[in-house]
């Protein structure tokens, strides 16, 4: 199996458990907190001069999580992933994600691979779109938008 293939299998898992978010519910609730990065997560996502200060960045937001869904008409999921490394590359498929993310890249661990979606209507490219998900092992963790605070964490440390 190649590179490609055990990403587009990934992206299919990920769009499968993102579906729980299609329909709020205790299934949407247990799916977000299962996201929930876990403090060793952090060491494995990003570099390791600013994993102690992106934990205390998500601290906050974890207290009371964001909440993760669609409009109503929106009920597909389409996934975008991307290993850490590529998203440095001016690239079409690095181009999926919002450009913030080349600007962080090299804060980034390279080998974890991180995953945007858009909630859609059947037949559109267009819709609610979220990003962040990082795939570890047998389970994902979020980290919503860090393209804008790594670099409000960087500023406020120097």
């Amino acid at each position: 199996m190649s590179a490609a293939d055990d990403l587009e299998l990934l992206a299919e898992r990920t769009g499968v458990m993102l579906s729980a978010f299609l329909s709020p519910g205790p299934e949407a609730a247990a799916a977000m907190l299962a996201l929930r990065p876990r403090p060793e997560d952090f060491a494995r996502v990003f570099a390791p001069a600013v994993a102690g200060g992106m934990a205390q960045a998500y601290a906050p937001l974890w207290r009371k999580p964001p909440l993760i869904q669609g409009k109503s008409h929106q009920t597909q999921v389409r996934v975008f992933v991307r290993r850490a490394v590529d998203l440095a590359l001016e690239s079409d498929a690095a181009q999926t994600f919002p450009a913030g993310y080349r600007a962080i890249a090299s804060y980034l661990q390279p080998d974890p691979v991180w995953i945007r979606w858009k909630f859609t209507a059947p037949g559109t490219r267009l819709g609610t779109a979220y990003e962040g998900i990082v795939a570890l092992d047998d389970r994902w963790a979020w980290f919503p938008r860090p393209h804008i605070i790594l670099p409000m964490l960087l500023e406020h440390s120097s």
